[in-house]
């Protein structure tokens, strides 16, 4: 993630959704042409005929700029794919038949007053095991998850909840309406912000899709390192920043300090790791803490020595950690972790070292490689 001193502002969500799309464009293959043409104005009257209920216009303003999406695209955290018009319909019916025919079936009688009684309070007021007629999905994911408009009246009408086959209604909105949901997607996916408590990633085979913040500093636990993955990411790392060719950025580090950043860190982890394998007895006297990876003071000492100097030195880290990652199995004790992104504390505990260099060849790497490209990408227009 870029490190950033303020945070974005999207000014509405036309803005907001034009910027979705302007990623979308750059960054995830065919995305867009997923997307559906826009909504008719008499498909609209249908919704609010069926639920009843006046669509809030940030919904209906989404619908008229794309109907939904065919197939798969997992535009909203963490795998929801949006709804066109016929499908939310089709799955509301689905859920007011299905899921409260389930419900009801001990007590028909008592289950249509409680949904009744349900159905009269305000908007976002908690009701866990029945859908009710106010409630429209605008997403799905593969596994019967929703993300639902909470239509009924009130300040919060419009708000956004989650609906799960096994668990039922979210007590509380994910987002207080589609303009916020829209907004916080912009700003997460155009300067790589959480989104829902989850980071925009493109898989190599060009799919969206989103990480929680700990999964790109430790994944794997105990599972062998792929010293050749890891040899693979560093050499692409050094060829990219010995290219050069980087401009200042708009937003967040410059190559300098991106440099910094992995020399820094790849120390670190040369060292720990290489005591781990050389005296595993002694695991419990270890420790890796990244803190001083972000450090700016410590940053700013690195860079000083330029990005020639940090390439070789990375190259000499990155082989003497990938001869040592070699040594760690199964069996190789937990050592003490503290991992932070930015002033976020991830991981302080004991932990496998694995996760973190399986994370590093899978995530870290390859997030420092794309903001490598990207600065230069924006040098060269």
């Amino acid at each position: 993630m870029c490190s950033c001193d303020d945070e974005p502002v999207v000014a509405d969500e036309g803005t907001a959704w034009n910027m979705v799309l302007a990623w979308l464009d750059r960054s995830v293959p065919g995305a867009t042409a997923q997307l559906r043409p826009p909504a008719r104005d008499e498909d609209l009257r249908a919704v609010e005929v069926a639920v009843g209920r006046q669509l809030p216009s940030d919904l209906a303003a989404w619908w008229r700029a794309a109907d939904g999406v065919d197939g798969h695209l997992w535009l909203i955290p963490p795998y929801f794919s949006p709804c066109s018009i016929g499908d939310a319909l089709e799955r509301r019916e689905i859920l007011l038949d299905g899921w409260n025919g389930v419900m009801s079936e001990d007590d028909p009688e008592r289950f249509a007053a409680r949904m009744s009684s349900a159905e009269q309070e305000p908007a976002g007021s908690p009701c866990r095991f029945m859908w009710l007629p106010s409630w429209l999905p605008i997403a799905e994911d593969t596994g019967g998850g929703r993300i639902f408009a909470d239509l009924r009246p009130g300040p919060a009408n419009g708000c956004l909840r989650t609906f799960y086959r096994d668990d039922g209604a979210s007590d509380a909105p994910v987002w207080p309406s589609v303009t916020a949901m829209i907004a916080e997607i912009a700003t997460g996916v155009t300067f790589d912000l959480p989104v829902a408590g989850r980071l925009p990633w493109i898989e190599d085979s060009g799919t969206l899709t989103w990480d929680q913040p700990r999964l790109r500093w430790y994944a794997g636990g105990s599972a062998f390192v792929q010293g050749p993955k890891l040899q693979e990411q560093y050499e692409t790392f050094v060829a990219e920043l010995s290219q050069g060719g980087f401009a200042p950025p708009a937003r967040g580090w410059s190559a300098d300090r991106i440099a910094a950043h992995v020399t820094h860190n790849t120390e670190l982890l040369a060292e720990v790791t290489a005591a781990l394998v050389g005296m595993p007895g002694a695991a419990a006297d270890l420790r890796y803490d990244n803190t001083a990876a972000f450090d700016p003071a410590v940053l700013n000492r690195y860079a000083e020595l330029g990005i020639e100097t940090l390439a070789n030195r990375i190259a000499s880290f990155s082989a003497d950690l990938r001869a040592a990652a070699d040594g760690l199995d199964r069996s190789t004790p937990r050592i003490q972790l503290h991992l932070v992104e930015d002033t976020d504390v991830l991981i302080d505990g004991p932990e496998h070292l694995a996760g973190v260099l399986n994370a590093l060849w899978a995530r870290q790497l390859p997030l420092r490689i794309r903001q490598l490209r990207a600065l230069r990408d924006s040098h060269q227009s």
